[in-house]
Protein backbone atom coordinates (compact mmCIF):
# COMPACT_ATOMS: atom_id res chain seq x y z
CA UNK A 1 0.00 0.00 0.00
CA UNK A 2 1.70 3.48 -1.06
CA UNK A 3 1.76 6.02 1.38
CA UNK A 4 -1.67 8.10 2.11
CA UNK A 5 0.30 11.40 1.72
CA UNK A 6 1.51 10.18 -1.37
CA UNK A 7 -1.89 9.27 -2.42
CA UNK A 8 -3.01 12.78 -1.32
CA UNK A 9 -0.52 14.88 -3.27
CA UNK A 10 -0.94 12.54 -6.50
CA UNK A 11 -5.44 12.85 -6.10
CA UNK A 12 -4.97 17.07 -5.79
CA UNK A 13 -2.11 17.25 -8.46
CA UNK A 14 -4.23 15.30 -10.97
CA UNK A 15 -7.53 17.34 -9.91
CA UNK A 16 -5.87 20.55 -10.49
CA UNK A 17 -3.51 20.04 -13.21
CA UNK A 18 -0.32 21.51 -10.91
CA UNK A 19 1.74 20.60 -8.59
CA UNK A 20 2.08 24.02 -7.66
CA UNK A 21 -1.86 24.37 -7.10
CA UNK A 22 -1.89 21.20 -5.20
CA UNK A 23 1.18 22.37 -2.46
CA UNK A 24 -1.49 25.36 -1.78
CA UNK A 25 -3.78 23.30 -1.37
CA UNK A 26 -2.29 20.72 0.83
CA UNK A 27 -0.23 24.07 2.45
CA UNK A 28 3.21 22.17 1.40
CA UNK A 29 6.05 23.36 -1.12
CA UNK A 30 5.67 22.03 -4.44
CA UNK A 31 9.02 20.28 -4.38
CA UNK A 32 7.36 18.18 -1.22
CA UNK A 33 4.30 17.17 -3.70
CA UNK A 34 7.19 16.61 -6.36
CA UNK A 35 8.97 14.38 -3.77
CA UNK A 36 5.82 12.13 -2.76
CA UNK A 37 4.68 12.07 -6.82
CA UNK A 38 7.83 10.49 -7.74
CA UNK A 39 7.83 8.04 -4.34
CA UNK A 40 4.38 7.03 -5.92
CA UNK A 41 5.93 6.38 -9.12
CA UNK A 42 8.66 4.63 -7.95
CA UNK A 43 6.18 2.45 -5.78
CA UNK A 44 4.12 1.95 -8.74
CA UNK A 45 7.41 1.22 -11.60
CA UNK A 46 5.54 3.61 -13.91
CA UNK A 47 4.92 7.20 -14.98
CA UNK A 48 1.68 8.68 -13.93
CA UNK A 49 2.03 11.65 -15.95
CA UNK A 50 3.88 13.94 -17.88
CA UNK A 51 5.09 17.20 -16.38
CA UNK A 52 6.64 21.33 -17.54
CA UNK A 53 6.12 24.37 -16.48
CA UNK A 54 2.89 25.07 -18.59
CA UNK A 55 1.63 21.68 -18.57
CA UNK A 56 0.22 18.49 -16.52
CA UNK A 57 -0.96 15.41 -18.49
CA UNK A 58 -2.30 12.05 -16.62
CA UNK A 59 -1.00 8.45 -18.38
CA UNK A 60 -3.51 6.16 -18.90
CA UNK A 61 -2.00 4.44 -15.63
CA UNK A 62 -2.64 7.55 -13.87
CA UNK A 63 -5.71 8.34 -15.13
CA UNK A 64 -6.80 4.97 -14.18
CA UNK A 65 -5.56 5.72 -10.42
CA UNK A 66 -6.94 9.16 -10.43
CA UNK A 67 -10.65 8.03 -11.27
CA UNK A 68 -10.62 5.36 -8.23
CA UNK A 69 -8.81 7.60 -5.87
CA UNK A 70 -11.83 10.33 -6.19
CA UNK A 71 -14.05 7.61 -5.81
CA UNK A 72 -12.12 6.44 -2.59
CA UNK A 73 -11.86 9.57 -0.79
CA UNK A 74 -15.45 10.35 -1.41
CA UNK A 75 -16.74 7.07 -0.24
CA UNK A 76 -14.46 8.14 2.55
CA UNK A 77 -15.82 11.73 2.67
CA UNK A 78 -19.69 10.22 2.83
CA UNK A 79 -18.18 7.42 6.18
CA UNK A 80 -17.25 10.30 7.91
CA UNK A 81 -20.80 12.55 7.19
CA UNK A 82 -22.15 10.31 8.22
CA UNK A 83 -20.46 9.37 11.74
CA UNK A 84 -21.24 12.93 12.16
CA UNK A 85 -25.34 12.52 12.07
CA UNK A 86 -24.54 12.93 16.30
CA UNK A 87 -22.63 15.88 15.89
CA UNK A 88 -19.67 16.84 18.05
CA UNK A 89 -20.83 19.87 19.36
CA UNK A 90 -19.38 22.97 21.81
CA UNK A 91 -17.18 25.14 22.91
CA UNK A 92 -12.96 24.58 23.27
CA UNK A 93 -10.19 26.44 24.76
CA UNK A 94 -6.77 25.94 23.32
CA UNK A 95 -3.57 27.60 24.39
CA UNK A 96 -0.55 27.90 22.50
CA UNK A 97 2.16 29.91 21.38
CA UNK A 98 1.31 33.28 19.12
CA UNK A 99 3.54 31.58 16.16
CA UNK A 100 1.95 28.32 16.03
CA UNK A 101 -1.05 29.71 15.98
CA UNK A 102 -0.55 32.08 13.22
CA UNK A 103 1.86 30.12 10.94
CA UNK A 104 0.08 26.49 11.30
CA UNK A 105 -2.83 26.70 13.12
CA UNK A 106 -5.08 29.57 11.46
CA UNK A 107 -5.00 28.66 8.34
CA UNK A 108 -6.54 24.97 8.70
CA UNK A 109 -9.12 26.16 10.69
CA UNK A 110 -11.19 26.69 8.20
CA UNK A 111 -11.10 22.80 7.68
CA UNK A 112 -12.42 22.13 11.24
CA UNK A 113 -15.06 24.33 10.88
CA UNK A 114 -15.99 22.98 7.74
CA UNK A 115 -16.51 20.04 9.20
CA UNK A 116 -17.53 20.36 12.92
CA UNK A 117 -20.11 23.11 12.48
CA UNK A 118 -21.32 22.83 15.96
CA UNK A 119 -18.03 24.05 17.70
CA UNK A 120 -16.33 27.18 18.72
CA UNK A 121 -12.96 27.60 19.59
CA UNK A 122 -11.22 30.07 21.21
CA UNK A 123 -7.62 30.38 20.84
CA UNK A 124 -5.73 31.84 23.55
CA UNK A 125 -1.99 32.85 23.81
CA UNK A 126 0.65 31.75 25.78
CA UNK A 127 4.27 32.51 25.49
CA UNK A 128 7.14 29.84 24.71
CA UNK A 129 8.05 29.17 27.51
CA UNK A 130 4.56 29.58 29.69
CA UNK A 131 2.36 27.48 31.64
CA UNK A 132 -0.29 25.70 29.72
CA UNK A 133 -2.86 25.93 32.64
CA UNK A 134 -1.95 29.18 34.83
CA UNK A 135 -6.04 30.21 35.18
CA UNK A 136 -7.60 27.13 34.40
CA UNK A 137 -9.29 28.73 31.29
CA UNK A 138 -7.85 26.62 28.55
CA UNK A 139 -8.87 22.86 27.94
CA UNK A 140 -5.65 21.91 26.53
CA UNK A 141 -2.38 23.42 24.97
CA UNK A 142 -0.12 22.85 22.41
CA UNK A 143 3.59 23.79 23.15
CA UNK A 144 6.88 22.82 22.20
CA UNK A 145 9.74 21.37 23.98
CA UNK A 146 10.30 18.33 25.79
CA UNK A 147 7.05 16.20 26.81
CA UNK A 148 8.47 14.70 28.98
CA UNK A 149 9.06 17.86 31.53
CA UNK A 150 5.40 18.72 30.81
CA UNK A 151 2.75 18.92 33.46
CA UNK A 152 -0.05 16.90 32.11
CA UNK A 153 -0.63 14.24 29.50
CA UNK A 154 1.26 14.33 26.04
CA UNK A 155 0.42 13.62 22.28
CA UNK A 156 3.58 14.29 20.37
CA UNK A 157 2.99 15.71 17.05
CA UNK A 158 5.22 14.89 13.71
CA UNK A 159 9.10 15.29 14.50
CA UNK A 160 10.64 18.19 13.90
CA UNK A 161 13.42 19.19 11.06
CA UNK A 162 15.17 22.38 11.82
CA UNK A 163 17.15 23.82 9.23
CA UNK A 164 18.41 27.50 8.49
CA UNK A 165 16.30 29.78 6.36
CA UNK A 166 16.80 33.46 5.24
CA UNK A 167 15.44 36.08 2.79
CA UNK A 168 16.60 35.53 -0.74
CA UNK A 169 17.52 39.35 -0.52
CA UNK A 170 20.53 37.99 2.28
CA UNK A 171 21.89 36.18 -0.72
CA UNK A 172 21.47 38.62 -3.20
CA UNK A 173 23.52 41.39 -0.99
CA UNK A 174 26.27 39.41 0.74
CA UNK A 175 26.56 36.08 -1.99
CA UNK A 176 25.70 32.82 -1.81
CA UNK A 177 26.24 30.35 1.41
CA UNK A 178 27.78 27.14 0.24
CA UNK A 179 28.83 25.58 3.72
CA UNK A 180 28.22 26.03 7.54
CA UNK A 181 31.19 28.06 7.96
CA UNK A 182 29.84 30.83 6.13
CA UNK A 183 26.92 31.28 8.40
CA UNK A 184 29.45 32.71 10.07
CA UNK A 185 29.45 35.92 8.27
CA UNK A 186 26.15 36.41 9.56
CA UNK A 187 23.81 37.72 12.22
CA UNK A 188 22.01 34.17 13.58
CA UNK A 189 18.69 34.27 14.71
CA UNK A 190 16.78 32.12 17.19
CA UNK A 191 14.66 31.86 20.46
CA UNK A 192 15.84 33.12 23.26
CA UNK A 193 17.73 30.46 25.51
CA UNK A 194 17.21 28.00 21.98
CA UNK A 195 20.12 25.47 21.38
CA UNK A 196 19.54 25.20 17.65
CA UNK A 197 22.27 26.82 15.91
CA UNK A 198 25.09 25.51 18.29
CA UNK A 199 23.22 21.85 17.53
CA UNK A 200 23.50 23.10 13.70
CA UNK A 201 27.61 23.25 13.90
CA UNK A 202 28.02 20.31 16.59
CA UNK A 203 26.26 18.02 13.77
CA UNK A 204 28.78 19.67 11.23
CA UNK A 205 31.82 19.05 13.46
CA UNK A 206 32.15 22.68 14.13
CA UNK A 207 31.40 25.28 17.04
CA UNK A 208 30.11 28.62 16.43
CA UNK A 209 33.07 31.02 16.29
CA UNK A 210 32.95 34.01 19.44
CA UNK A 211 32.86 36.72 16.66
CA UNK A 212 29.37 35.40 15.57
CA UNK A 213 26.58 37.84 16.57
CA UNK A 214 23.20 36.69 17.69
CA UNK A 215 19.66 38.00 17.56
CA UNK A 216 17.37 36.50 19.84
CA UNK A 217 14.01 36.49 20.22
CA UNK A 218 11.08 35.33 22.56
CA UNK A 219 8.29 34.94 19.80
CA UNK A 220 9.26 33.00 17.03
CA UNK A 221 7.01 35.28 14.40
CA UNK A 222 9.89 37.77 15.13
CA UNK A 223 13.00 35.44 14.70
CA UNK A 224 11.49 34.61 10.70
CA UNK A 225 10.24 38.54 10.65
CA UNK A 226 13.81 39.41 11.04
CA UNK A 227 15.12 36.98 8.43
CA UNK A 228 12.63 38.17 6.34
CA UNK A 229 14.03 41.64 6.06
CA UNK A 230 17.32 40.16 5.51
CA UNK A 231 18.57 40.85 8.86
CA UNK A 232 20.03 37.08 9.50
CA UNK A 233 20.12 33.55 8.78
CA UNK A 234 17.21 31.86 11.09
CA UNK A 235 16.67 28.57 12.31
CA UNK A 236 13.34 26.78 10.95
CA UNK A 237 11.75 24.14 10.90
CA UNK A 238 9.15 22.13 9.16
CA UNK A 239 6.05 22.91 10.83
CA UNK A 240 6.19 26.85 11.11
CA UNK A 241 8.11 27.89 8.04
CA UNK A 242 6.33 26.34 5.07
CA UNK A 243 4.26 29.14 4.24
CA UNK A 244 7.20 31.56 3.73
CA UNK A 245 8.94 28.79 1.56
CA UNK A 246 6.47 27.94 -0.32
CA UNK A 247 6.09 31.64 -1.49
CA UNK A 248 9.65 32.24 -1.65
CA UNK A 249 9.94 34.73 0.65
CA UNK A 250 12.51 32.45 2.63
CA UNK A 251 14.62 30.27 1.03
CA UNK A 252 17.18 27.47 2.61
CA UNK A 253 20.79 28.26 2.05
CA UNK A 254 22.19 24.87 3.01
CA UNK A 255 20.72 21.47 2.15
CA UNK A 256 20.37 19.23 4.92
CA UNK A 257 18.30 19.02 8.63
CA UNK A 258 18.90 18.64 12.02
CA UNK A 259 16.12 16.41 14.27
CA UNK A 260 15.95 17.15 17.90
CA UNK A 261 15.60 13.55 19.63
CA UNK A 262 13.93 15.51 22.62
CA UNK A 263 11.90 18.17 21.67
CA UNK A 264 8.75 18.93 19.44
CA UNK A 265 5.47 20.25 18.98
CA UNK A 266 3.14 18.45 21.51
CA UNK A 267 -0.39 18.41 23.21
CA UNK A 268 -1.21 18.51 26.35
CA UNK A 269 -3.89 18.03 28.56
CA UNK A 270 -4.42 18.39 32.37
CA UNK A 271 -3.52 15.29 33.96
CA UNK A 272 -6.36 13.38 36.20
CA UNK A 273 -8.94 15.51 34.25
CA UNK A 274 -11.20 12.89 31.27
CA UNK A 275 -10.68 14.71 28.38
CA UNK A 276 -14.01 15.80 26.98
CA UNK A 277 -15.28 14.42 23.18
CA UNK A 278 -14.48 17.45 21.74
CA UNK A 279 -11.10 17.96 22.98
CA UNK A 280 -10.38 14.38 21.73
CA UNK A 281 -11.67 15.12 18.44
CA UNK A 282 -9.77 18.28 17.94
CA UNK A 283 -6.62 16.24 18.85
CA UNK A 284 -7.06 13.96 16.31
CA UNK A 285 -7.53 16.33 14.04
CA UNK A 286 -4.18 18.25 15.00
CA UNK A 287 -2.79 15.03 14.84
CA UNK A 288 -3.84 13.90 11.83
CA UNK A 289 -3.09 17.84 9.91
CA UNK A 290 0.03 17.62 11.13
CA UNK A 291 1.24 14.17 9.82
CA UNK A 292 0.02 15.68 6.55
CA UNK A 293 2.43 18.71 7.05
CA UNK A 294 4.94 18.31 3.99
CA UNK A 295 8.81 17.72 4.59
CA UNK A 296 11.20 20.35 2.95
CA UNK A 297 14.36 17.59 3.07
Amino acid sequence: MPPLNALRAFEASARNRSLTKAANELHVTPGAVSKQFRQLEDHFGFALATKSRDSFVLTPQGQELFSKLTQSFETLNDAVLGLQRNPIAGRLAVRCMPAFATRWLVPRLGKFYERFEQVELQILSMPEWGEPFPDGQADLAIMFGDPRMAKGETTPLKQMEFFPVCSPILINRDGDIKRTKDLARHVLLDGVGSTHWNDWFKHHGQEIPPSVRRLSFEDFNQNLAAARCGIGIAMGDNITAGEELAQGALVRPLKGFIKSATKGYYIVTQRNRESSPLAKVFIDWVVNEAEATGDFA
